[in-house]
C-alpha cells in the first residue's frame, strides 16, 4: 500500500477526463474524508473507553464536546490552523518515536508464526493478505491532502503568474481545488527564491511523504508481530466473527484495540498503558481534526462555483460561501455532522464494549474510507494517463509551443519553478490504475470468501461505495445532459485545459488582500455562527 501510495502522489492530475467525473469525484473525496471523520470519533470512544468511563459521560465527551472543539479549531485563520497542525503533527512525531522506543526495549518473544493468519476470517493465507491490505488503505487516506490544502495556499503578489508564463496542473477535477502537478509550463522569468522553496516542498512531500508513512507503519506493525501472539485474546477480530471458544480468562480480552496499548498493558512498566492510550488518543482526534478540514475545503470547493439558477443549485451554493477569515464554515459544519450520527447508534446496546458495538461501526466507517480514497486514486491515475498521452503527439505539442505553454517534461533544462517532474511514466500510473482497480474489484470481495453467514452486510459495505460512485456519475450524465465519453484532447480542446489550469493557479496568488484579521472572542464567533446560519 506504501508502494500504491507513492506512486498516485506521482499522478496528481486535473480536467483531463471528464467534467461529471471530477464532481463524483469530489463527491468521494468528500464522503471519504467526512465519514472518516465520523469513524475517527467513533474511534476515540474505543480509545476513551479504555479508562472505563461512564457510557453517559463518554458519549456526550466523545461524540458532542470533542466535535465542536474540532470545528472551533477549524473556524481559525488558515495561518493560525497552519500552526495548530504543526504543532499537532510535532506532537505525534514525537509520540511514534517514543512508542517504537519502548517497543524496542520490550524484549521480542514471537519469531515463528510469519505465515500465520486466522482461520476464522480467510480460508488461506493469501486470502488474509488480500483482506490485510484492503483495510491497511484506512491508514494511508490522506497522503494527497496537500493536494486539497493548495486551494487556500497563497503566493505573494510579486510572484504572479500574470508577471511571467503558464502554468498547468494535472489531475482529476476536485472542482476549484489547484492540484500538485507533473507537467508545469515553463515561466519566461527565473524563479525566485520563494517559488523554489515553494516546489522544494512539493517535490519533497509527494515524494517522500509516502516513503516515510510507510516505514513508520512497516517498523510498527514488525515490532508488534514480535511481541504478540496472532492468537492473542486481546488483539482485536472482525467484528462479525465470534469470539474464540479458547480463551480462558475473558476478563483479560479487549483491554483496548490498539496492539500498542495491549503490548504495554502487559509490560511491567506501571502506568505505560495508560500513557500509550493517550497517545493513540491524540493521534486519533488530531486526525479527525485534518479530515474535518480536507472535507469542509472539498465541500466548498465542490459548490462555490455553481451558477445556475436551479434551486439545488442555489441551496448547494450556501455552503461554498466563506467567512470574514475565508473559512468555509457551512460547508464545515456539515461535513462535521452528516455522519455523526453513526456512532450514536452503538448507545442503544447500552454498551461500550470495544468487542462488539463500537468496533463494527469503526469497520463499516473505515472499510467506506478505504474504498472511497481507492476511487479517488484511480481517476486520478486515470486522468494522469489522458494528460500523458494528450501531450505526446507533436502536433499538440506545436500548438502548446504557439501558446506560449511547454509541458514540464518536454524542457530541456531542469526549470526549478514549478512543481516537479515524475519518473517512470506512464508505467508507474498504469501500474496504480491496476492495482487500485484490483483492490475494488477482487481484494474487497475477499471478506466474502470464507463467511457461511449472511453476506448482505459485507457486501455492502465493500461494494456500496463503488455502486453509489457509479450511479452519481451516470445520473450527473443524464441531468446534465452530457455526452457518454471523455472529454476530447484534440489540440484545441488541451489549449483550453492548460488556459483553465492557468486560472486556478492565477487564483492561488495574492492581489494585495488584507491582511488576516485579529483573533476574536467566544462571543463573536457564537455570533458569526448565528448569523451563517441565519444567511
Amino acid at each position: 500500500m506504501g508502494i500504491l501510495a507513492w506512486a498516485v502522489m506521482q499522478c496528481i492530475t486535473e480536467l483531463f477526463v471528464d467534467d461529471e467525473l471530477g464532481i463524483a469525484v469530489g463527491v468521494a473525496y468528500w464522503f471519504t474524508y467526512s465519514v472518516g471523520f465520523s469513524a475517527l470519533i467513533a474511534s476515540a470512544a474505543e480509545y476513551f473507553n479504555y479508562w472505563e468511563v461512564k457510557p453517559g459521560v463518554m458519549a456526550a465527551v466523545i461524540y458532542i464536546v470533542i466535535p465542536l472543539i474540532l470545528i472551533a479549531f477549524n473556524t481559525y485563520d488558515i495561518g493560525i490552523y497552519g500552526w495548530i497542525e504543526v504543532a499537532t503533527g510535532t506532537v505525534k512525531i514525537s509520540f511514534l518515536v517514543i512508542v517504537l522506543f519502548f517497543l524496542v526495549a520490550i524484549n521480542a518473544r514471537v519469531w515463528n508464526t510469519g505465515s500465520a493468519y486466522d482461520d476464522q476470517a480467510a480460508a488461506s493465507w493469501p486470502v488474509a493478505l488480500m483482506m490485510c491490505l484492503s483495510i491497511a488503505a484506512f491508514s494511508y487516506v490522506g497522503v494527497e491532502i496537500i493536494a486539497a490544502s493548495a486551494v487556500e495556499a497563497r503566493w505573494r503578489a510579486s510572484s504572479n503568474p500574470t508577471q511571467s508564463s503558464r502554468t498547468s496542473a494535472n489531475g482529476e477535477k476536485l472542482h476549484g481545488q489547484p492540484q500538485p502537478t507533473d507537467a508545469s509550463l515553463n515561466p519566461a522569468a527565473p524563479a525566485n527564491e520563494e517559488q523554489k522553496s515553494i516546489s522544494d516542498t512539493i517535490i519533497f512531500t509527494a515524494a517522500f511523504v509516502p516513503f516515510f508513512v510507510t516505514i513508520a507503519y512497516v517498523l510498527g506493525g514488525l515490532l508488534v508481530s514480535l511481541r504478540l501472539e496472532f492468537k492473542d485474546c486481546n488483539l482485536p477480530k472482525l467484528a462479525w466473527i465470534n469470539k474464540s471458544k479458547d480463551n480462558i480468562n475473558e476478563n483479560r480480552c479487549d483491554i483496548s484495540s490498539s496492539p500498542f496499548v495491549i503490548i504495554a498493558a502487559g509490560s511491567d512498566i506501571k502506568g505505560l498503558g495508560t500513557a500509550f492510550n493517550f497517545f493513540i488518543l491524540f493521534t486519533v482526534l488530531a486526525c479527525a481534526n485534518t479530515n474535518l478540514y480536507v472535507a469542509s475545503r472539498t465541500l466548498a470547493g465542490l459548490t462555490y462555483r455553481l451558477t445556475d439558477d436551479r434551486r439545488l443549485s442555489r441551496w448547494l451554493r450556501w455552503f461554498g460561501r466563506t467567512d470574514e477569515r475565508k473559512v468555509p464554515f457551512r460547508a464545515m459544519v456539515f461535513s462535521a455532522f452528516a455522519f455523526a450520527w453513526v456512532p450514536f447508534l452503538q448507545l442503544e446496546t447500552g454498551s461500550f464494549d470495544a468487542s462488539y458495538g463500537i468496533r463494527s461501526f469503526i469497520e463499516i466507517l473505515a472499510q467506506f474510507c478505504s474504498t472511497g480514497v481507492i476511487i479517488v486514486w484511480a481517476c486520478l491515475c486515470l486522468a494522469y494517463i489522458r494528460y500523458y498521452r494528450c501531450i505526446r503527439p507533436s502536433y499538440v505539442r506545436d500548438v502548446l509551443e504557439h501558446a506560449g505553454i511547454h509541458p514540464r517534461q518536454y524542457q530541456q533544462h531542469g526549470e526549478k519553478k514549478y512543481p516537479y517532474r515524475s519518473h517512470w511514466q506512464p508505467l508507474v500510473a498504469y501500474l496504480a490504475l491496476i492495482f487500485c482497480l484490483v483492490i475494488l474489484v477482487l481484494f474487497n470481495g475477499a471478506f466474502l470468501w470464507n463467511q457461511k453467514e449472511s453476506r448482505g452486510v459485507q457486501f455492502l459495505t465493500s461494494y456500496l461505495p463503488v455502486l453509489v460512485f457509479l450511479a452519481l456519475w451516470a445520473a450527473l450524465k443524464i441531468v446534465r445532459g452530457a455526452k457518454w465519453s471523455f472529454v476530447k484532447l484534440d489540440e484545441m480542446e488541451v489549449k483550453e485545459i492548460f488556459e483553465q489550469l492557468k486560472e486556478l493557479r492565477v487564483a492561488t496568488f495574492e492581489h494585495n488582500e488584507e491582511p488576516p484579521q485579529p483573533d476574536h472572542s467566544l462571543l463573536q464567533r457564537t455570533f458569526w455562527f448565528v448569523r451563517a446560519i441565519r444567511r
